[in-house]
């Protein structure tokens, strides 16, 4: 009797698993982000200086605070929908529902531009440090001048989908033709792929040169910048892994007819794992306050400190340095 083994339902199994790796990450972010603000606050009189950490700290704070409003109106707006369904729904709901959608709406956007700001903003750092690094000119890229790069990052991308959305509504009211919405199309996604998947794949190999020309020579490199250029490799490689480990989540889309699908499954993808990698990245750089605070646990103390609240400890002032890595 000949039977043959069936491994149809792989593709399915790893797309399954995909996504319960996802809504893991969700969960575990929120775990571990009590201790990624202990340690930033215990160690901002450090890091006071380093914009780059200051930035990537913001970059989780906001994707937090708006993810969390995002599902509260978003459950508010599945209420409010039910009640419109209703036959006898007060003539206020539609009122309500259009005013909760809106914001809705601009939340899901931001979360949109700051997992797509992060990771060119990654990939530009990674750039820079490769040019600094092989020529180490006085003119090139300051730490304030990365601060107002976040900036244009933002303006760059909503101009970005501005233009291919009103080119959309132009071609939906028939002023523009469907040849040119195909290529508008084809362009933004084409777009949409670099800045999501080809640069953070590139990333962490212009980094590896970097890494190994500064633990061949130590001694040349202060503390911060060394500290500093592990955070980044660190994060870009947790990056790496994370996109393929999710590859088979937004995959899946290819398959689906709406043009949308990829950006949307993507960003959704992004918006759970990355403030996740950025905690993990700088967690993984400071063990030993991890470590601390595992051997001489003060709850109270804990709390302060995630808080805002100062350590009584007294702290060196630190000299600002510039992003260089000479």
């Amino acid at each position: 009797m000949n039977t043959t083994l069936d491994f149809s339902y792989i593709p399915n199994l790893i797309t399954y698993s995909s996504g319960i790796a996802l809504q893991s990450c969700l969960i575990i972010s929120y775990l571990t982000l009590p201790f990624y603000c202990y340690v930033h606050n215990l160690r901002r009189h450090k890091e006071k200086n380093l914009h780059i950490v200051q930035s990537f700290y913001k970059i989780v704070k906001l994707s937090y605070f708006v993810f969390t409003f995002f599902v509260v109106t978003s459950i508010m707006f599945m209420t409010v929908f039910k009640t419109i369904l209703q036959p006898d729904r007060n003539p206020t709901s539609q009122l309500v529902f259009d005013s909760i959608a809106l914001p809705i709406c601009l939340l899901g956007y931001s979360l949109h531009i700051l997992q797509q700001t992060f990771h060119l903003l990654l990939f530009s750092l990674a750039i820079m440090s490769f040019l600094k690094y092989h020529f180490p000119y006085d003119f090139l890229y300051s730490q304030n001048y990365i601060s107002n790069y976040v900036r244009k990052l933002n303006v760059f991308f909503v101009l970005k989908d501005f233009i291919c959305f009103a080119i959309y509504f132009l071609n939906f009211g028939k002023q523009l033709g469907d040849e040119i919405m195909n290529i508008t199309l084809s362009v933004y996604l084409v777009l949409y792929i670099i800045v999501n998947v080809i640069i953070c794949f590139l990333t962490p190999f212009i980094y590896i040169p970097i890494i190994i020309g500064m633990k061949k020579h130590r001694h040349l490199h202060s503390q911060q910048h060394i500290y500093i250029h592990e955070y980044m490799f660190i994060q870009s490689i947790m990056v790496l892994l994370f996109k393929i480990v999710t590859a088979p989540f937004w995959v899946e889309s290819f398959n689906s007819d709406l043009s949308f699908a990829l950006p949307l499954i993507m960003s959704i993808t992004d918006v759970i794992t990355t403030p996740w990698l950025i905690q993990l990245s700088y967690l993984r750089c400071n063990l030993t306050e991890l470590y601390t605070l595992y051997i001489s646990f003060d709850f109270w103390k804990f709390l302060k400190i995630v808080f805002g609240g100062m350590d009584a400890a007294v702290h060196p002032v630190l000299r600002p340095i510039a992003f260089s890595i000479t």
